[in-house]
């Protein structure tokens, strides 16, 4: 089917609505204001809804249709770009997010290298003091062990001397007794 016959144009002439004329009337008429006044703006446009200046196709005509197809396009697009600086503006996010990163775990690994150089140091002082340990314990074993054997050296030569000692005791002893005896048979006259 034809498309609908275009309206007239619709002449530019400003619509007051009867409020608006009400308030007009109670303004002063232009004769009355000053003509040095600069604030009063003659070029100032009537109330009302504003002039059409150029008639609206109908709602299926070729040139709504074209219209509402190149504002969907320029809507499309203002989308796209506005995803587009999203996308940018995310990007440069997570790039700083990541140099953040980045320079957070090389402050990191300076920070662990010098715990390991530490514990590294620290590891060798402990594996040197344990071979001075052993060193020790081997040197104490072996004074022991020397001292164990002047021991029984010397608890050797102990029982030993008082085996003398009980020999001279026993020699003693016995000395003593012949003595007595003598001296006994002495005072009895039979010596």
């Amino acid at each position: 089917p034809p498309p609908p016959p275009t309206p007239p144009p619709t002449p530019n002439i400003a619509w007051t609505p009867p409020e608006e004329e009400e308030k007009n009337k109670a303004l002063p008429k232009d004769d009355d204001e000053n003509p040095n006044d600069s604030s009063s703006d003659r070029s100032a446009p009537l109330p009302g809804p504003p002039p059409n200046p150029r008639p609206k196709s109908p709602p299926n005509s070729p040139a709504a249709r074209d219209r509402w197809a190149r504002l969907r396009l320029s809507l499309t697009e203002a989308l796209h770009h506005e995803s587009l600086e999203l996308e940018l503006v995310n990007a440069r996010l997570t790039f700083e997010q990541t140099k953040s990163d980045a320079v957070r775990c090389a402050r990191l690994q300076k920070s662990l290298r010098r715990d390991v150089e530490r514990l590294m140091v620290d590891n060798a002082r402990m594996a040197r003091e344990e071979i001075e340990s052993k060193r020790r314990a081997e040197t104490i074993r072996g004074e022991r062990d020397a001292l164990r054997t002047v021991i029984h050296k010397l608890l050797g030569e102990n029982a030993e001397l008082a085996g003398r000692l009980d020999d001279i005791r026993a020699q003693r002893d016995g000395a003593r007794r012949e003595r007595r005896r003598r001296m006994a048979l002495t005072e009895s006259g039979e010596v």
